[in-house]
C-alpha cells in the first residue's frame, strides 16, 4: 500500500511540474492568460510551492494586476524566508502601488538578507520620499554610501528624484549627473535630468535631451510625459497634446497624462474635454485631490453649479484626508477656499482660509481671502482683523482699505469709516470704489443728523 501511495504522489508531482513547465512556455510567448491557468493548475496540486507562487506573481504583474501579484509575492516570501527575490518583488510592487510603509518594511527585510543589495538601499530611499520624509530619505542615502563599496547610481537616482519633489534643483541635478556618469543606460535618468533643466530655465537644453531620449526610445512614457509638461509650460499646447495622445495610445490608463490633458483643456477653455479627462482620472484614482479641484473648476466654468456644489461639499468634508494625500500641493486649501467663495459657501470658505493660514503660514493673499469670506459671512470682526493683518504686510492694499471702510459703515462706526476712507483716498485718490464709499459715508452722516439712524453701541 505504501508503494502505491508513493506512486500516486509521484504522479501528482509530475503532473504539477508539467503544468508549471507549460506555464513558463506560455509566459515566454506572451500568452499570459494561459500561463496563469497552468500555474493555478500546478498550485491546485501543490499549493505551497514557492517557485510556482512567485511565477504566478510575475504573471499577474505582467497582466497589470499588481494587487493580486503583491499577495503572491508576499506569500512566497513567507514560504521561502531566506530568498531575496520575492522580498524585492513584494517591495517593488508595494512602491508602485503607493504603499510606502509596506514597501519600506520589505526593503528593510531585503537589507537584513543582504546589506549590500543596491536595489534595497534605493528602495528605502524611495519609500521615505513617498512618505514625504526627505530627511529620512537622505539618511538612507548616506547609510547606503557607507554600506556599499562605492557610490550607487540607483541610490543617486532615487535621492535625485526626491530632491526634485522639494524643488532642490541644484542638488538634484548633481545627483542625477553623477548617476548618469556611473550608469549612462539607467532607465529614465535622462528624462529626469531634462525635467530639472526645464524647471531651472534651460528649456532649450531640456528639449534637446528629451528629443535625444525619444529618438533612442520613441515609446519612453516618462520622457513623453515630461516633454509634454515642458511644451505646455512653453505654451505650445498643440504639441503637448500630440505627445500626450501618443503616450495614451501606449498606456491608456496613464493617470498623469490624463490629468495634464485635463489641465490644458481647462486653461484653453475646452471645459467639456477637461471635465471628461478629470472624470477619467477620478475613475482611475477615486481620491485624486487635484483632479477633484480641477473638475470643480471646470464644472463651475460651464455653469453646472449644483454639480460643483455637491463636489465641493465632498472635498470640504474630506479635506483633511485629501490634503494629506501626495496628490495635493500645499496650496490646495487656498484653491478650495476660492472655489467655495465662488459658489457662495462663505462660512466654509472662511474655515478653509483660516486653516490655510494656520498650516501654511501668514500671507497677504490668505488673509485677504479670509477677510472676504468673513465679511460675506457677516463676521465683521474676523474680517476686520484679517484686513488689518493684510495692511501690516501691504500698507497700500486698496481692497483691504475698502473692506475696512465698508465694514465700519455696516457696523455704524462712522468715525472708523472716515479714518480708513481718508487713508485710502490719500493713497488711491482715483479709486472708484473708495469714491462711492465716500458718498455712502456722507449719506449715513446726513441720515444720522436728521435722526434717520442711530449710533451703534
Amino acid at each position: 500500500m505504501a508503494g502505491r501511495s508513493e506512486s500516486f504522489a509521484m504522479n501528482d508531482w509530475q503532473r504539477a511540474e508539467q503544468h508549471a513547465d507549460r506555464a513558463l512556455d506560455f509566459f515566454d510567448r506572451g500568452r499570459l492568460a494561459e500561463a496563469e491557468h497552468e500555474l493555478r493548475q500546478a498550485l491546485s496540486i501543490h499549493p505551497d510551492q514557492p517557485d510556482w507562487l512567485f511565477n504566478l506573481g510575475l504573471t499577474l504583474e505582467a497582466s497589470d494586476r499588481d494587487t493580486e501579484a503583491l499577495e503572491r509575492f508576499e506569500r512566497t516570501a513567507a514560504l521561502a524566508p531566506d530568498q531575496l527575490h520575492p522580498v524585492l518583488a513584494a517591495a517593488s510592487v508595494s512602491l508602485r502601488l503607493g504603499y510606502w510603509d509596506r514597501a519600506k518594511k520589505w526593503y528593510a527585510r531585503g537589507l537584513k538578507l543582504d546589506d549590500a543589495c543596491e536595489e534595497s538601499h534605493a528602495g528605502m530611499i524611495e519609500s521615505w520620499i513617498g512618505l514625504g520624509d526627505l530627511e529620512e530619505a537622505e539618511a538612507a542615502f548616506y547609510f547606503a554610501e557607507w554600506t556599499l563599496d562605492g557610490p550607487s547610481a540607483l541610490c543617486l537616482s532615487a535621492i535625485g528624484r526626491g530632491l526634485m519633489s522639494t524643488s532642490s534643483w541644484k542638488r538634484s541635478e548633481w545627483c542625477l549627473r553623477e548617476a548618469l556618469r556611473l550608469e549612462p543606460e539607467l532607465p529614465d535618468l535622462r528624462s529626469a535630468l531634462a525635467t530639472v533643466l526645464a524647471e531651472t530655465g534651460r528649456a532649450d537644453q531640456a528639449m534637446a535631451m528629451f528629443n535625444r531620449v525619444l529618438r533612442e526610445t520613441p515609446d519612453d512614457l516618462e520622457a513623453l510625459h515630461a516633454m509634454a509638461k515642458l511644451l505646455d509650460r512653453l505654451r505650445r499646447g498643440s504639441e503637448a497634446i500630440e505627445k500626450l495622445e501618443h503616450l495614451l495610445r501606449l498606456d491608456p490608463l496613464h493617470l498623469d497624462a490624463h490629468e495634464l490633458l485635463a489641465n490644458i483643456a481647462h486653461r484653453t477653455g475646452h471645459h467639456d474635454r477637461a471635465i471628461f479627462e478629470f472624470q477619467l482620472v477620478l475613475r482611475l484614482h477615486h481620491s485624486h485631490g487635484r483632479a477633484m479641484l480641477g473638475l470643480a473648476e471646470s464644472l463651475l466654468a460651464v455653469g453646472r453649479l449644483d454639480d460643483t456644489s455637491m463636489l465641493l461639499k465632498h472635498i470640504f468634508e474630506h479635506r483633511e484626508q485629501l490634503c494629506r494625500s501626495h496628490r495635493l500641493k500645499r496650496d490646495s486649501r487656498d484653491r478650495l477656499a476660492d472655489l467655495l467663495l465662488a459658489i457662495g459657501k462663505n462660512a466654509e470658505a472662511a474655515i478653509v482660509a483660516a486653516e490655510s493660514i494656520d498650516q501654511l503660514g501668514p500671507d497677504a493673499d490668505r488673509h485677504r481671502r479670509l477677510a472676504l469670506a468673513s465679511f460675506r459671512d457677516h463676521q465683521l470682526l474676523r474680517g476686520w482683523v484679517a484686513s488689518r493683518r493684510v495692511l501690516r504686510m501691504e500698507p497700500e492694499c486698496v481692497r483691504s482699505l475698502h473692506n475696512l471702510t465698508l465694514a465700519s459703515l455696516q457696523a455704524g462706526r462712522l468715525d472708523f469709516a472716515s479714518m480708513w476712507l481718508e487713508r485710502g483716498l490719500r493713497l488711491h485718490s482715483r479709486d472708484e470704489g473708495l469714491r462711492r464709499l465716500r458718498v455712502r459715508l456722507w449719506l449715513q452722516r446726513a441720515g444720522r443728523l436728521l435722526g434717520l439712524g442711530r449710533p451703534a453701541h
